[in-house]
């Protein structure tokens, strides 16, 4: 790999991670809740208990609109709590 094409790579590296963070940080704040197949995928794409614990609480913060009644969220809850017990 040439020089100008590490520093693309490194600078793209960069950008992901911290897109990355993004991702999981906003979903403690957001008043709205993501559908199922997009926490999933950031359940798959998880490398950190941190993270994990991002969805959990999205998750949890829509209680009261019944999210955890719904077969795919519980799937989600299930998955990140049987990785943790």
């Amino acid at each position: 790999m040439s020089l100008i094409g590490s520093i693309f790579a490194g600078a793209r590296g960069s950008r992901e991670k911290k897109h990355r963070k993004y991702e999981y940080d906003r979903l403690t704040t957001t008043p709205f809740l993501h559908g199922s197949e997009y926490l999933n995928e950031l359940c798959e794409g998880a490398q950190k208990k941190e993270e994990y614990e991002c969805i959990l609480q999205h998750i949890y913060n829509h209680q009261n609109v019944g999210v955890l009644e719904i077969e795919s969220y519980q799937s989600i809850e299930q998955k990140i709590v049987e990785r943790y017990r």
